[in-house]
């Protein structure tokens, strides 16, 4: 009998859940569809027009610039190409200074690379493509590496930048109307919260209804 309970009670939970994950599904989809064709797109030039055999990196690229929210995705863009560009030159640098491809010269030049992304304003895009370039150009120990991975990264950033300026550009008035929505939607929850506290003199009740009623001012606060 109480293995009966819990199934129907996950089930309940789990019908609950199906309004959130449409919701959920119907925000995210449209981006997903976008971020698979930049990948397409970049590999398709890599591949013909750079003539580039293994443009594992441009499809790789233009996915990670275009994951960010619709207002960010093409400083992330720019930030990427810092990244690869800041390891490349990194990798090639202590490749001459120390000439090997041992653990000795990947460990610097991922640290410095990294040291300088942090310098340069530490995003966390920036310190992670940064070490990621470092380490492909030294691990392959090939001298096409680092080039091959800035030219792959500099078509990658260039399709996300022009996937999200000019052929799917951010709306404004879009992106605050959602913000609207989604401010609203707290604000009711919370009132309703507040009243069913008020009705059966609930403590717990009013200091949930408190704390939504914070996270919805701090979500104005963002907005404005």
């Amino acid at each position: 009998m109480h293995a009966r309970d819990e199934v129907r009670r996950r089930l309940r939970a789990g019908v609950r859940e199906v309004p959130a994950v449409r919701e959920r599904v119907r925000d995210g989809l449209w981006p997903i569809l976008q971020q698979t064709c930049a990948a397409t797109v970049a590999w398709l030039i890599a591949r013909h027009l750079v003539h580039h055999h293994e443009p594992l990196f441009a499809p790789v690229a233009a996915l990670v610039a275009l994951n960010a929210s619709r207002g960010e995705r093409g400083a992330n863009a720019v930030r990427l190409l810092l990244g690869v560009v800041i390891g490349i030159l990194m990798a090639e640098l202590w490749l001459t200074v120390l000439g090997n491809h041992g653990y000795g010269t990947l460990s610097i030049a991922t640290f410095m690379a990294m040291l300088i992304a942090l310098l340069l304003g530490g995003e966390r895009i920036v310190l992670a493509q940064a070490a990621v370039s470092a380490i492909l150009a030294v691990a392959t120990s090939n001298a096409e590496a680092g080039p091959g991975t800035a030219a792959d990264a500099l078509i990658g950033s260039g399709v996300a930048l022009l996937t999200s300026q000019i052929v799917f550009p951010a709306e404004p008035i879009a992106l605050l109307r959602r913000a609207e929505v989604t401010t609203l939607r707290a604000l009711a929850d919370a009132l309703d919260l507040a009243a069913l506290a008020l009705r059966h003199r609930d403590h717990v009740l009013s200091i949930g209804s408190i704390a939504m009623s914070s996270l919805w001012g701090r979500t104005v606060l963002r907005i404005g």
